[in-house]
C-alpha cells in the first residue's frame, strides 16, 4: 500500500478535499496595477484562512517580498519570521523579526508575463486565546532561475484576523493580471 492511501484513509488529510475551501473573495489587479491588495470584514466561521497567490510586483529588481500586515498592524516588532530557500545555485535559512515577508514573488523587469506563485495559511484566525501562526510556501522562476522559500511566520496578537493586507515589499504595487484569492478552512 502506498503512503497516499493510507494517510487519506487515516482521515488525517481532511484540509486535501476540496469541499473543506469555501471562496471567500478574490482581488485582480486590473490595467495600470493596483496598490495594496486588502480583504476586510472577514468572518470569524471558519478554522483557518488561506491566500492563493499569482502576483507580480512592479518592482525594477529582479525579486520582491510581500507583506503580510494583519488587522492593519505594521509594527514590525509584533512580527517574527523565519524559513529556508533555494535559488537553484545556492540554499539558505533566515530568521528576520523587522517584517512578515511571507512569500517572495517575480517582479515587472523579470521575464515577459512570469508571475509569482504562492499559498499562506493563516492557522486559528480566529481564536482570541492564541497568537497567529502562518505558513507560506511560495516561489517564482525567471527562465532558468528563480527562487523558492518556505516560511513560518507569527504575530504576536490574540486579535481575531479580520483584516488583510497584501503589501509589494519593495515596490509600490501589484501589475495588472495579478490575483489573490482568500479562502476559509472549514
Amino acid at each position: 500500500m502506498s503512503l497516499i492511501p493510507g494517510v487519506i484513509a487515516s482521515g488525517i488529510s481532511g484540509h486535501l478535499f476540496s469541499s473543506n475551501y469555501v471562496s471567500i473573495a478574490t482581488a485582480t489587479a486590473t490595467s495600470g496595477g493596483t496598490g495594496t491588495i486588502s480583504f476586510t470584514s472577514i468572518p470569524s466561521t471558519y478554522t483557518h484562512l488561506q491566500l492563493r497567490l499569482f502576483t507580480q510586483t512592479n518592482n525594477s529588481s529582479t525579486a520582491d517580498a510581500l507583506i503580510l500586515e494583519l488587522n492593519g498592524d505594521s509594527t514590525a516588532g509584533d512580527y517574527n519570521r523565519s524559513g529556508v530557500y533555494g535559488t537553484g545555485s545556492s540554499a539558505g535559512a533566515y530568521r528576520n523579526t523587522a517584517a512578515l515577508y511571507i512569500s517572495h514573488v517575480s517582479t515587472a523587469n523579470s521575464a515577459t508575463n512570469e508571475f509569482g506563485v504562492g499559498i499562506i495559511d493563516i492557522l486559528d484566525y480566529a481564536n482570541s486565546n492564541k497568537y497567529k501562526m502562518l505558513r507560506g510556501l511560495g516561489g517564482y522562476d525567471t527562465n532558468g532561475s528563480g527562487d523558492i522559500r518556505a516560511t513560518s511566520g507569527l504575530w504576536q496578537s490574540t486579535t481575531t484576523v479580520n483584516r488583510l493586507d497584501i503589501i509589494a515589499a519593495n515596490g509600490t504595487g501589484f501589475n495588472q493580471y495579478t490575483q489573490i484569492a482568500l479562502y476559509g478552512v472549514k
